[in-house]
């Protein structure tokens, strides 16, 4: 068996939608799906798994982008969890800044402070996560569970 990151990657260019999959991913291959994400909208996951002895990929904890030009919400999961309310983790912008409203990703409403507008931020969550296969302290308080959001 070997570890192993898997990316998954599509945007909408234009009324083009382009989509990658890749295992072992290079950095720069990653960062540009991100951007095109970003700048066009779209989707990009990353997943560390492991490559089996019969060849069979297992995927576990993953980092994904959704996201519509220019802003996207950041979605990490974990693998292991201490219990079942706090395994999935969502983005939050720093702070305490009070409730302002909402966006509509994907026919949802989502508080407004789990959008991030600023691609440099996705770009630090995602490196940190391919950097280590996981997501460190420094990226993972930059989440919460969504059972745990801020106040409204």
């Amino acid at each position: 068996m070997r570890n192993v990151l898997w990316l998954q990657a599509t945007d909408a260019e234009h009324t083009r939608v382009s989509g990658v999959a890749v295992e072992d991913p290079v950095w720069s291959h990653i960062e540009m799906c991100i951007e095109r994400a970003f700048e066009f909208g779209g989707q990009v996951l990353l997943y560390a798994g492991i490559r089996r002895d019969d060849d069979k990929l297992q995927l576990g904890t993953f980092l994904g982008m959704e996201s519509h030009p220019g802003a996207c919400r950041l979605i990490y999961t974990p693998e292991k969890f201490p219990g079942e309310k706090t395994k999935r983790r969502e983005w939050w912008e720093s702070g305490e800044s009070p409730f302002r409203g909402t966006t509509n990703f994907n026919d949802h409403e989502w508080d407004d402070r789990t959008v991030c507008r600023d691609v440099f931020v996705v770009i630090k969550m995602f490196r940190d996560f391919f950097d280590h296969g996981d997501l460190t302290e420094v990226g993972l308080s930059q989440t919460r569970s969504v059972w745990d959001r801020k106040p409204r």
